[in-house]
């Protein structure tokens, strides 16, 4: 007999739901809450307080359309509460409207509320010992059904108003009709389904389906002419939804110094009044009992009006219906229609679920970090009113350890921390794997640069034999000073060059920290292809530059570089017989600038560009490569906030673009602290 049903993909495990519902009938797995609907009273807290609309009322309007469909005579009764609903539409507007979108008859169903106070004073008349609780809100039925059935006793043997309605009008008025109630409760939904009432009503409809089937109809109420209501009028009935109503209906003394008439609204009422007539604590007699302070606070009135203000709206209508009363008809509906059976019986739907044993309730709550009474906070977060309740409803299978907030924030923080060690052993590890790269970097380098040191060096002792020659035994004047000063300026210009070289390499090999300095990109690309030029000639290989004034970046003068030096270098080992290399800077979109490294080599295959910067995926035969250093390129430029693409066809070449962020111009984070 399921009501309410759970949409999971909306559930945000906020608990609202947990919380508002005051019996817990709510089961949390992996994260997503559930309705027992063994548990569930209907009353619709859920739903109404869920703020993602992950919990709804199954809806009843396809059903009411058929009946349309097929003809049938479809009474709508109203459930006295309508005023304080549609708050925009006069009750003839909404008779009309309800009329226009397929209803036969239009009928106040507080008539049926008549019906019932014409019962509870019979009964009362009766003389009954035990303490009456009202039977007209079915919330409050299912909860002492299922969770106080020793006071089945002292509920009223009357129907709620819907039924009776239901009763009146399928035993009497239109025997062959549809009954459609519409009203502002959820629970009405189940009571319908009631084996001990059901057959009376055909469809229940909120208050919230009945406005979604105006609006779709696309009617407007306005340019409708004015409906009046069908059927026997009510009376004083039309206040029943208001708490104190029934009670004021049935003439009882009602007032702060009589403690045998009591009303009682809302959940924390209903439960507290009824532990104390468990207790046999009070002397009440008579004891009118509404869960949700009242029907105008039912959880589907479409609207967002306060309690007070829909009391107003109710209220103003009740006192126009009253100038306009005709007490003889009245009589006559309630001489015909008031010898309708209204009485019901009530049924223990009471579940016994095993408790834990308090071995088993301590364990769970050491579990939550609830070792001593001082830890256990009871903030109700998770839903329930104490830590202790929560632990049960764990051994209980209703609710889960991650539900418990405090819990939940240590966890963060012990992975959080864990985290931390992580990404500092990573970033160790990372700092290695580009030494190593540089290293294996160095390596490719060694054979040309010691090629390149040799040919300075070489001129350099020629120069040096030369000048001993010119300086043997003889002092320099005139062509010998001359020739003697440059054969000094070519050695002066050689060794610079070879220190130039070195200490390129130096500063290449060098490790050090993540270093975020402010940086020309065409600098670094000049330093780097400094270190290729000599390989390039040697393999015939044409270098083209173009380079655009550029903004600056800020970036590690180090890291860039081996990205450069990884890409140039790669090019170079695939033209081994000569070819192309095409470097070029300038200024991309979104704050980016572009580096763009081209050769005119074999290309990449299109099944390999997607693994191109897995760490290990090489395409280089015999053992040449071991598939680091595009992987290692691609961490540095994604640790500078950058983006790497290539482009590459088979035969024709390969383009490498490098998109760095402009200073200022980044993801919007600070390049204050070396970024991780």
């Amino acid at each position: 007999m399921s009501v309410i049903e759970s949409v999971d993909e909306r559930c945000k495990s906020c608990y609202s739901c947990l919380r508002a519902c005051p019996v817990k009938a709510i089961k949390v797995e992996e994260a997503k809450a559930k309705v027992i609907d063994t548990k569930c009273i209907y009353c619709g807290s859920c739903v109404k307080h869920c703020p993602t609309q992950a919990k709804f009322a199954k809806t009843s309007i396809e059903t009411t359309r058929e009946f349309f469909q097929q003809g049938e005579r479809v009474i709508a009764c109203l459930d006295p509460t309508f005023p304080a609903a549609f708050e925009s539409l006069t009750p003839q507007q909404l008779a009309a409207s309800l009329k226009k979108i397929g209803f036969t008859e239009v009928i106040e169903g507080a008539f049926g509320g008549e019906l019932v106070i014409q019962q509870y004073q019979k009964l009362l008349q009766e003389g009954n010992e035990k303490p009456i609780i009202s039977s007209i809100c079915p919330a409050v039925v299912s909860y002492v059904e299922k969770y106080v059935p020793s006071l089945i006793p002292y509920l009223a043997p009357i129907v709620s108003p819907m039924i009776a309605m239901g009763r009146m009008i399928k035993g009497k008025y239109a025997p062959e009709a549809k009954v459609v109630y519409i009203g502002p409760c959820i629970a009405k939904k189940w009571e319908m389904k009631d084996e001990e009432v059901q057959g009376a009503v055909d469809v229940v409809l909120t208050f919230a389906e009945l406005q979604t089937m105006l609006s779709e109809s696309g009617i407007d109420p306005s340019a409708l002419p004015p409906a009046e209501f069908d059927g026997p009028q009510p009376l004083k009935a039309r206040l029943l939804p208001l708490p104190g109503s029934l009670v004021k209906s049935l003439s009882l003394p009602y007032d702060i110094l009589n403690p045998e008439n009591l009303v009682v609204t809302g959940k924390q009422g209903m439960k507290t009044i009824f532990r104390d007539l468990q207790s046999d604590n009070l002397r009440v007699k008579f004891l009118e009992l509404l869960y949700c302070h009242g029907c105008t606070q039912g959880p589907r009135v479409p609207n967002k009006l306060t309690r007070y203000a829909r009391r107003e709206l109710l209220m103003d209508y009740v006192i126009r219906a009253f100038a306009n009363n005709d007490d003889s008809s009245f009589n006559r509906w309630m001489e015909e229609y008031g010898s309708v059976d209204l009485s019901r019986d009530f049924t223990d739907r009471f579940m016994e679920i095993e408790m834990p044993t308090e071995k088993e309730i301590k364990w769970i709550l050491r579990k939550m970090g609830k070792r001593r009474p001082e830890d256990e906070l009871n903030c109700g977060v998770c839903g329930y009113d104490s830590c202790r309740s929560k632990a049960i409803a764990v051994c209980q299978g209703f609710a889960e350890l991650e539900m418990c907030l405090p819990y939940l924030a240590k966890k963060c923080q012990e992975r959080f921390t864990a985290l931390q060690r992580s990404h500092h052993k990573l970033k160790e590890a990372q700092e290695q794997l580009i030494q190593s790269e540089k290293l294996i970097s160095m390596g490719k380098l060694a054979a040309s640069v010691a090629h390149e040191i040799n040919n300075p060096i070489s001129g350099v002792l020629t120069y040096i034999k030369l000048m001993l020659k010119k300086v043997d035994g003889k002092p320099l004047v005139g062509k010998d000073l001359d020739s003697f000063r440059k054969y000094l300026n070519i050695v002066a210009k050689e060794t610079s060059r070879c220190g130039s070289i070195v200490r390129s390499l130096l500063e290449f090999a060098r490790q050090s920290e993540l270093k975020i300095q402010s940086l020309d990109v065409n600098s670094v690309l000049k330093k780097t292809i400094a270190l290729l030029e000599h390989q390039m000639t040697l393999q015939d290989i044409k270098l083209a530059k173009n380079f655009k004034p550029l903004p600056e970046i800020l970036a590690d003068f180090s890291q860039l570089q081996q990205v450069f030096l990884n890409i140039i270098l790669n090019a170079i080992q695939v033209m081994p017989n000569g070819g192309e290399i095409a470097v070029s800077t300038g200024e991309g979109r979104d704050g980016f600038i572009d580096v763009r490294i081209s050769d005119t080599g074999c290309g990449i295959t299109k099944e390999n560009l997607p693994k191109l910067f897995d760490p290990f995926f090489t395409t280089k035969k015999g053992g040449k490569g071991i598939g680091l250093g595009l992987s290692v390129v691609y961490g540095i430029i994604n640790r500078h906030r950058g983006k790497i693409e290539v482009e590459s066809e088979v035969g024709k070449g390969s383009t490498f673009i490098i998109k760095l962020p402009r200073r200022g111009a980044a993801s919007g984070r600070s390049y204050r602290s070396p970024p991780e």
